[in-house]
């Protein structure tokens, strides 16, 4: 019933102990009866549809490389730019009004206020605004969500910290902004979008839409999840129990 996550179809006391191996097949144990691997798995025998066989959407997968901004590494207590290409960055970027220098995005470690998690967030108005991006690989008709944080600096008025959300260069939901002028630390909110992809290929920006000046918003702990929303259909799934007295096939129909 669409792309195959093995936990969907684990009986009662089955418990899968390899991933799936490059035919996609996954090994099962029952404590009772021994190994089984499930070989093959797919919906009506009349679908035969490709169903972007090449990708499974995974609910559990993040597809945001460096959400959390925790490569390259810094010191605590210290900040640095870097362009795009350095080691771990895993962003795309670029200055959001034309400059003749290099972009480059700066990332903190509790310098001027605390990240939401681990040791690292960025800024998109480090040495002039900047806007960064990822292209995902998606499925056509899937849904997607994609989750941030975000802060405005601490110290720094609304006007030098506002966030633009863009899906496929498309602005998504309202600009970001917060004033932090009184501010001792950051203040993270949780923010989110949705989306269903229309291409095998969908593009996550954010772009800084304040003030030049080299003080802007905060952005940390980015993900982007495909929703497994499918409702399952009846459908077979094809195990071969090993045993030493040869091998007995059997068939399900509509397994939950």
């Amino acid at each position: 019933y669409g792309n195959y996550i093995a936990g969907e179809v684990m009986k009662e006391g089955w418990t899968q102990v390899a991933l799936p191996n490059e035919n996609g097949t996954i090994q099962a144990y029952n404590l009772e009866n021994g190994p089984y691997y499930i070989v093959n798995h797919r919906g009506n025998d009349d679908d035969d549809d490709d169903d972007d066989d090449d990708q499974i959407c995974n609910p559990e997968v993040n597809l945001i490389k460096n959400g959390g901004f925790e490569t390259p590494a810094i010191s605590s207590g210290t900040y640095n730019l870097f362009a795009q290409g350095a080691e771990g960055l895993e962003w795309l970027l670029d200055w959001v009004t034309q400059s003749e220098n290099t972009p480059k995005l700066e990332i903190q470690n509790n310098v001027a206020g605390s990240p939401f998690s681990g040791s690292q967030h960025t800024e998109l108005d480090g040495d002039a605004p900047v806007k960064i991006w990822q292209n995902i690989e998606t499925i056509p008709g899937k849904t997607y969500t994609l989750n941030f944080h975000y802060s405005p600096r601490p110290g720094v008025i609304t006007e030098d910290n506002s966030i633009e959300v863009k899906i496929n260069d498309v602005v998504s939901g309202s600009t970001l902004s917060g004033d932090g002028s009184s501010l001792s630390d950051t203040s993270w909110s949780l923010g989110s979008r949705t989306f269903v992809a229309t291409g095998t290929s969908t593009k996550i920006e954010f772009s800084d839409a304040g003030t030049s000046n080299s003080f802007g918003g905060y952005l940390d702990d980015v993900s982007l999840y495909c929703q497994n929303t499918q409702e399952p259909t009846d459908g077979h799934v094809t195990i071969y129990k090993y045993t030493t007295g040869g091998d007995g096939t059997f068939s399900f129909s509509g397994i939950n």
